[in-house]
């Protein structure tokens, strides 16, 4: 047997060609899956920016296929225009975020892109987070202005 999802499974007999058709068929079945797993992961981010105390913006789009959850958050340093920009998605029954630094006329700085489907790859995002903050917050090491 070949693995292609944890949920559907293709006999080795199946033509390789048709993987992607099976896979489509599969995922169409369970149109929900995607959302409950990115639904689950925005709450817990909402959650660890309530409880440091971080403001940021929150934006979601797409259906249940597509569905992401986007969050903002700016630096504290005055007059400046890095922010961090998130986006959370699901591929496979997995959370995934991609996670940028932007800085003036929003170049990239520094992106991440990762999964956070377990406790350690969410303490990874968190650790990203935390730097973001702290060098753009004047007090705790960002350049004050």
């Amino acid at each position: 047997m070949v693995h292609l999802h944890k949920r559907y499974v293709l006999r080795t007999r199946t033509n390789p060609m048709e993987t992607l058709k099976f896979l489509l068929k599969g995922k169409k079945a369970d149109n929900n899956r995607s959302r409950d797993v990115v639904t689950e992961s925005i709450t817990w981010m909402k959650i660890q920016f309530e409880n440091a105390e971080i403001q940021s913006e929150f934006t979601e789009g797409g259906a249940n296929f597509g569905y992401y959850g986007c969050f903002r958050v700016k630096s504290l340093l005055k007059d400046s225009a890095i922010a961090l920009q998130m986006k959370i998605a699901e591929i496979d029954g997995i959370p995934y975020v991609h996670a940028e630094v932007h800085g003036e006329q929003n170049q990239v700085i520094f992106p991440y892109f990762g999964e956070i489907g377990s406790e350690e790859s969410r303490l990874k995002l968190l650790h990203f987070i935390a730097d973001f903050r702290l060098s753009t917050t004047p007090e705790t090491g960002g350049p004050s202005t």
